[in-house]
C-alpha cells in the first residue's frame, strides 16, 4: 500500500509541474481551441454534463425543483449540442470527400 501511494503521489506531482510549464499549457490550449472549432457540439455537450452534475448536487441536498429545472436545461443542451455535432460532421464530411484520396 505504501508503494500505490507514492507512486499516487509522484504521478500528481509529476502532472502538476507539467501543467504548470507554460509551453505545455499554451501548446494545450491551441490544441483544444482547434478541437472545439471542429466540433461546435462540444461546449454544450460538456455544459450538459455540468448540469447533469449540478442536478446530482441538488437532489442530494434535497432542493428537487431547482434539480428538475436542471436536468431540463441539461437535455436542452445535449440536443442542441448533438445537432451541432451532426451539423459540423456533414460540413467537414463534404471536406474529406471534396478532397483527393492520398492512394
Amino acid at each position: 500500500m505504501e508503494n500505490f501511494k507514492f507512486s499516487l503521489y509522484r504521478f500528481i506531482s509529476i502532472i502538476s509541474v507539467r501543467i504548470m510549464d507554460d509551453r505545455y499549457l499554451k501548446k494545450f490550449l491551441t490544441s483544444f481551441k482547434g478541437y472545439i472549432e471542429a466540433n461546435w457540439g462540444l461546449p454544450l455537450i460538456g455544459l450538459c454534463i455540468l448540469f447533469l452534475m449540478a442536478t446530482a448536487v441538488c437532489s442530494f441536498i434535497g432542493l428537487s425543483s431547482l434539480a428538475d429545472s436542471l436536468a431540463i436545461y441539461a437535455y436542452y443542451a445535449l440536443i442542441a449540442g448533438v445537432i451541432l455535432q451532426l451539423i459540423c460532421f456533414i460540413k467537414y464530411r463534404k471536406r474529406r470527400d471534396d478532397s483527393p484520396d492520398m492512394q
